[in-house]
């Protein structure tokens, strides 16, 4: 990281030309609520490999972050990746019905405000 420009802070690494976004390298097992059969998606440039969560596990996610904290930076960021990428609405709905009483009402709020951007 540190031949790419980036400085460790604490568990994050920043970039000087980027400040506002971190790089955190999280220790397994991965999960999103209680859910950790979580199957990342590779992407390959070359020999390098990076191990990314899909856009679904993304949203859910982000979401995870609404859900608990009412953070509505987090729902912002659950409708940009909802809004661009294609995702599995069924597994992200059936996932909040498990997340307490705030995670249907975030489903639908999510599932609105998408549907508002995607063209008809």
């Amino acid at each position: 990281m540190a031949e790419l420009g980036f400085q460790k802070e604490g568990r994050h690494f920043r970039h000087p030309d980027c400040a506002h976004l971190f790089v955190e390298f999280v220790s397994g097992p991965l999960g999103i609520g209680d859910d950790s059969d979580i199957e990342p998606v590779v992407a390959a440039e070359g020999a390098q490999k990076l191990k990314l969560l899909s856009p679904t596990d993304c949203v859910r996610d982000r979401l995870a972050g609404f859900i608990h904290f009412g953070s509505r930076d987090y729902m912002d960021q659950c409708i940009l990746v909802a809004s661009s990428h294609p995702i599995d609405w069924d597994k992200i709905e059936r996932w909040c019905k498990g997340e307490g009483p705030n995670g249907p009402p975030a489903f639908a709020e999510l599932r609105r405000r998408v549907e508002r951007i995607e063209p008809s």
